[in-house]
């Protein structure tokens, strides 16, 4: 990383005179011999330290420690603070055991004056105000351990991997090396599988002459004296079968087909499907399995349960929030890597808009103060406009892990719906909830924003036409509160699914027609448990159930696994078609890709991991 922010300091250089910015190149050679960063480099930052501290200078250290904390440090995550708060200690005592050891008396005394209003409360301190009266400090139990050579250079290596791998998070620009090292090591790649398979192909082809020369020679000789052998070799068809697509028979045959070739055992013997990460019904025994697992990748930045998790409209991007409001953003092709960090503030009622090109903050407001706990917020697909439902209070849990009825009641049904825009990030409507104020819980526009459906505390659907801004159509969908709804592929009907544990099918055009109830697995809306950093234990508001591009299938949370069903117009005909595992807790919240050339899932669950399936369909690979 070091070479790379000196090598693009100079390509900075060579832009700034070719454009003729002579004042800008000027100004930046000057920030250059003067920065504090050190080029972004560990090892000249512990340097710089250890030379304040060689030279007694501890306004110098104090300050500089303050701007790196000030400049680095607080980027970091929250779980960051108590190793920084641990180096920031270390330090300050490694400069009050030099000074001794140096026999700078009157540097130590220096050190406490300045520092007694800092240091009188924190308790690492507690017993450092005794140092100076100490006669031989170096022998003090409490303070011997500092004076050893061993503890200082631990000290210092810490540091430095610290500043390495955690604090000098890079910006964009900094990439190009690493991005270019991928991209060739893919090239390498490549290159490697595709003289492999002309090898492969090669090979085959040498083996079907073989066989003519064989045939042909043969073809004169009695047809009595080849009983009892075996003229066994592989025909090139075979490679018409997938890898993925062979089961175990298949590839014992191939292989005892070509005992007396190695090489033949190698072209033919495909690797048998890994039946761990996903299942057939097993009572749907006349149905083959619809998919088969292609890939999963695992990303595990999380440090708390996932609220919820969703693609982006490009499928590129995803986006996951755990119940300390952390907000990943991350790319998961070819390989999970977290593209920005920010801190969600839907306790405080603030709503931030960020912009994942230029990676960074775009604009950051304030709902009602009245209702801080932001529970929802859904973007219009036609743009401009986004709708935001807000509470009271944060939902809450009581010990036996049900929702306390009389704060519910009094707290948890109270809320607003709201309509923003974009531009401005200003309230363009209040969107009326009646009989209310209800909490909404669950929004969803259609195709092109012009419906919304919304769920509600009380247990009713709304639908609301944005361009009138006001409610359409409402119904009693559930005993109890609605936690998910969707619209169907050809939107005449909407699926919900309430704490009552029931996905139900309804009419868009006939308010309140049930179509049809899907008898999905037990336990398919629990009241999920997770407790934050704070200890009180926060409900994940995830994504419960959710529909392919095609809406053939439908993803569900059951436990550690997600459930996979194919939806029919007759609710007997549901299908419980595969079960996608990887999962070692329960599953909090599903998502599909809008990509319709591959059926990619997402799955995030309680211990803050979430998995990206891919899933390829079985019938394109069948002979």
């Amino acid at each position: 990383m070091a070479t790379a922010t000196g090598r693009v300091d100079e390509l900075v250089k060579d832009y700034l005179l070719f454009r003729g910015f002579t004042a800008s190149f000027r100004a930046f050679e000057t920030e250059l011999k003067t920065e504090k960063e050190k080029g972004l480099r560990a090892d000249r930052i512990i340097e710089q330290l250890q030379s304040y501290v060689t030279s007694y200078d501890l306004s110098s250290l104090y300050d500089y420690w303050t701007y790196l904390n000030h400049r680095l440090f607080s980027r970091l995550e929250q779980r960051y603070m108590s190793s920084v708060r641990k180096l920031e200690v270390g330090l300050l005592k490694y400069y009050v055991t030099y000074a001794s050891q140096t026999n700078k008396t009157d540097k130590v005394m220096e050190f406490f004056e300045k520092m007694t209003t800092e240091l009188q409360n924190q308790s690492e301190f507690k017993d450092w105000f005794t140092f100076p009266f100490v006669r031989n400090p170096e022998e003090n139990s409490n303070f011997a351990m500092y004076f050893t050579k061993n503890w200082q250079d631990t000290y210092f290596l810490s540091l430095y991997n610290f500043l390495s791998v955690s604090c000098l998070c890079t910006p964009a620009l900094l990439n190009f090396d690493i991005e270019h090292k991928r991209m060739k090591n893919l090239q390498e790649d490549n290159e490697h599988l595709r003289k492999k398979l002309l090898d492969m192909d090669q090979n085959t082809e040498k083996q079907q002459q073989n066989q003519q020369k064989n045939t042909t020679t043969a073809r004169g000789a009695n047809s009595m004296d080849l009983v009892g052998e075996e003229v066994l070799v592989p025909k090139r068809e075979t490679q018409k079968t997938s890898p993925l697509t062979g089961t175990r028979a298949q590839s014992q045959n191939l292989a005892e087909t070509t005992k007396s070739d190695k090489k033949a055992v190698e072209l033919t013997q495909f690797p048998v499907q890994d039946t761990t990460a996903t299942s057939p019904n097993k009572n749907n025994t006349g149905d083959s399995c619809p998919f088969l697992l292609l890939s999963q990748e695992e990303y595990s930045e999380h440090r708390s349960a996932i609220s919820y998790g969703r693609f982006s409209n490009t499928g590129h991007y995803v986006a996951t929030v755990d119940v300390d409001g952390v907000v990943k953003v991350w790319n998961w092709s070819p390989a999970p890597v977290t593209a920005a960090t920010l801190l969600l503030g839907n306790r405080a009622g603030n709503i931030r808009l960020f912009d994942v090109k230029e990676m960074k903050s775009f604009y950051e407001a304030s709902a009602d103060s009245s209702y801080p706990r932001i529970v929802n917020l859904c973007s219009n697909p036609a743009g401009g406009f986004f709708v935001c439902s807000a509470t009271v209070n944060r939902a809450r849990t009581t010990s036996l892990g049900t929702e306390d009825a009389s704060t519910e009641s009094a707290v948890n049904k109270i809320g607003k719906l709201s309509l923003w825009e974009l531009r401005t990030m200003k309230v363009h409507k209040i969107l009326p909830v009646e009989p209310g104020p209800v909490a909404v819980n669950c929004c969803c526009y259609n195709h092109n924003g012009q419906l919304l459906l919304t769920g509600a505390a009380d247990g009713r659907i709304r639908m609301y036409d944005m361009q009138q801004h006001k409610c359409i159509s409402e119904w009693e969908a559930h005993d109890g509160e609605v936690k998910s709804v969707q619209f169907s592929s050809d939107e005449t009907t909407c699926y919900s699914m309430g704490t009552d544990g029931k996905l139900t099918e309804w009419s868009i055009h006939r308010i309140g027609v049930k179509q049809q109830e899907l008898p999905v697995h037990e336990d398919a809306c629990l009241p999920f448990l997770t407790s934050s950093l704070g200890g009180n234990k926060e409900v994940p508001r995830g994504k419960l159930f959710a529909f392919d591009s095609e809406g053939q299938y439908l993803l569900t949370c059951d436990k550690t696994v997600g459930a996979l069903y194919k939806v029919s117009k007759n609710p007997d005909d549901l299908k419980h078609v595969m079960e996608i595992k990887g999962h070692r807790s329960n599953i909090t919240t599903v998502d599909w890709s809008p990509n319709i050339d591959t059926r990619i899932c997402l799955t995030g669950s309680m211990d803050g991991k979430v998995r990206i399936s891919t899933l390829l369909s079985g019938s394109s690979n069948r002979i």
